[in-house]
């Protein structure tokens, strides 16, 4: 027997050994094993697979809901409605920036991503969701190393999109060096469903 033989052996025995663990691993948790004939069904896939879609810009509209703070930072609540026709789906991290001036030009670092992506989840019209942001706040930064400027809100893209939101919230935000390990004033947590 030459090698290639010896090795579709070895595989035809490593498959049917695979096969039976599957099925004795199926009877020891009480379940049953199809036949060849009827082949065992496919697991249904989740709503957001089956053809809905995710939440797009054009269909929602953005909030700052203020909370507390902890000395250094300032903690709110990026909130996103549902204001289209459709039920969407949303799952991940928003982009998040500080803009300033007419022309909407950024300030400073994009948020830091903080924590796990999470889970997918549908939001039907009128309802929101919402992202944790948290912000250093240009006054405990240094003025010569932080030169703040008068930030008129965020430029928030809803995960999987290009196109951007415009969040109102009026505050100075640094323009140059900030005192963190990676230099950002934000941090964002995925959203979830309120």
């Amino acid at each position: 027997m030459n090698r290639t033989a010896h090795i579709r052996t070895a595989a035809r025995g490593l498959a049917g050994l695979a096969a039976g663990a599957t099925v004795l691993t199926s009877l020891l948790a009480g379940g049953s094993v199809a036949s060849a004939a009827e082949p065992a069904a496919a697991p249904a896939a989740p709503a957001a697979a089956q053809g809905a879609e995710r939440c797009h810009t054009s269909e929602l509209q953005g909030r700052i809901e203020t909370h507390d703070g902890d000395g250094y930072r300032v903690y709110a609540g990026l909130v996103v409605t549902n204001v289209g026709d459709r039920t969407c789906y949303m799952k991940g991290f928003p982009g998040v920036s500080y803009v300033a001036g007419d022309a909407g030009t950024q300030v400073g670092k994009p948020a830091d991503l903080v924590g796990p992506q999470g889970e997918a989840f549908p939001i039907a019209p009128g309802q929101r969701a919402s992202a944790e942001l948290s912000i250093v706040p240009a006054e405990t930064q240094d003025p010569a190393t932080c030169k703040p400027v008068d930030a008129r809100g965020f430029r928030v893209y809803p995960p999987g999109e290009t196109a951007a939101l415009f969040v109102p919230f009026g505050m100075p935000a640094c323009s140059g060096t900030v005192d963190t390990p990676t230099g950002s004033q934000l941090g964002v947590k995925p959203f979830i469903l309120r």
